[in-house]
């Protein structure tokens, strides 16, 4: 019995083994069914809103009096903003934080990033991130929005705040080279009618690619078997479009980090990309009948 059994073991393994060998082999036949093609598409559109960032700030010996200071510079520098009378200008909060110690000369330390510089002892500070946002831009002329830039600068100013640009993206930074920093960040807070036109030309583009690989295969294009968003450059004809694709992945990370990926320094139409991977079927082209 023990011999039947054991024989009987052997024999299912090996139908198992064969079965899932045959399975995998099914599976690669229909992964590499049809023409799998990239394509990428890129759509334009103005920016909507400008923003800068602005540091509120209030230092002293004692809590209550560093706290008082700050009130009253936050404070200060929003009704000069409000008196400005600008239409679509508001000012967004990030909470404030408080940092036992400030060092002796706060803004080189900022633009040093000298977190070990001398700090003034026993002192305590009130700091706080704010953003300054102009929305409307795309339908403001040039020097309308030169002049609303430069009364929200003055008025800054006035009340004793130094302004600077929102972040932006780490390529957009490197693409952006030796130019001059610029005081104001433009973004497209609405890109999903860019991003469709750029979807239809990433397909149209696929689309004309297989076409002419089902050509010179003497084949005829079917239907789309699948379809999938890939990031820009991953599917290119060579290694630098798959590198490029990781690089872009890795700086502006999974989600693109919305409030980075539509941006820039200056005020020009900002570029929105799509690329994707399209998988068609194929069918053999029908020879024509012959009459005799």
């Amino acid at each position: 019995m023990k011999r039947v059994w054991g024989g009987w073991s052997c024999g299912v393994l090996m139908l198992a083994a064969a079965l899932v060998g045959l399975s995998a082999l099914t599976a690669g036949a229909q992964e590499s069914r049809g023409i799998t093609v990239s394509g990428e598409g890129v759509a334009e559109a103005m920016p909507d809103v400008m923003e800068l960032a602005a540091k509120i700030d209030g230092n002293a010996q004692l809590a209550g009096d560093a706290l008082e200071k700050f009130r009253g510079n936050k404070k200060r520098f929003v009704d000069a903003l409000k008196r400005l009378g600008i239409e679509g200008l508001s000012i967004v909060d990030s909470g404030p934080s408080v940092n036992s110690g400030t060092p002796a000369n706060p803004m080189a330390a900022f633009q040093g990033g000298q977190v070990d510089e001398t700090k003034m002892p026993n002192s305590v500070g009130f700091q706080e991130e704010l953003t300054v946002t102009l929305s409307g831009v795309d339908k403001m002329q040039a020097e309308d929005l030169l002049r609303s830039l430069t009364l929200i600068i003055d008025a800054a100013k006035d009340a004793g705040v130094n302004l600077s640009a929102s972040p932006i993206s780490m390529i957009q930074a490197q693409f952006q080279g030796a130019k001059p920093t610029s005081l104001a960040t433009y973004r497209l807070s609405q890109p999903d009618a860019a991003k469709q036109q750029a979807y239809e030309a990433a397909l149209a583009s696929a689309r004309a690619k297989a076409e002419r690989l089902a050509q010179l295969a003497g084949l005829k294009l079917g239907d789309i078997v699948s379809i999938r968003e890939t990031a820009p450059g991953a599917q290119g004809d060579d290694d630098n479009g798959g590198m490029m694709g990781a690089y872009l992945t890795l700086m502006t990370g999974a989600a693109g980090k919305e409030k980075t990926e539509y941006t820039s320094g200056e005020f020009k139409k900002i570029p929105v990309a799509a690329s994707l991977s399209v998988q068609f079927d194929t069918v053999k082209k029908q020879l024509p009948l012959r009459r005799e």
